[in-house]
C-alpha cells in the first residue's frame, strides 16, 4: 500500500499553480495573475497557517 507523503502533495500543489500559467518575456504589460505569480508564497502561507492551527488544536 502506498504512503501519503506530504511534501509531493505540498509540491504536487505547487508546481499545478505552476502549470496554470507560464511567464512570457515581454508580456509584463499583462495583468498579474497571483495563483501563477505567487503560487508557492500562497502554498507557504496555508502551510504555514494549517501547522500553526494544529499545534494550538494538539495543545488542548
Amino acid at each position: 500500500m502506498r504512503a501519503i507523503n506530504p511534501w509531493r502533495v505540498v509540491t504536487n500543489l505547487a508546481d499545478w499553480f505552476e502549470v496554470r500559467g507560464v511567464y512570457v518575456p515581454r508580456k509584463d504589460t499583462a495583468q498579474v495573475q497571483p495563483w501563477r505569480e505567487f503560487g508557492w508564497l500562497l502554498i507557504g502561507w496555508l502551510l504555514g497557517l494549517t501547522l500553526f492551527v494544529l499545534v494550538f488544536a494538539l495543545a488542548t
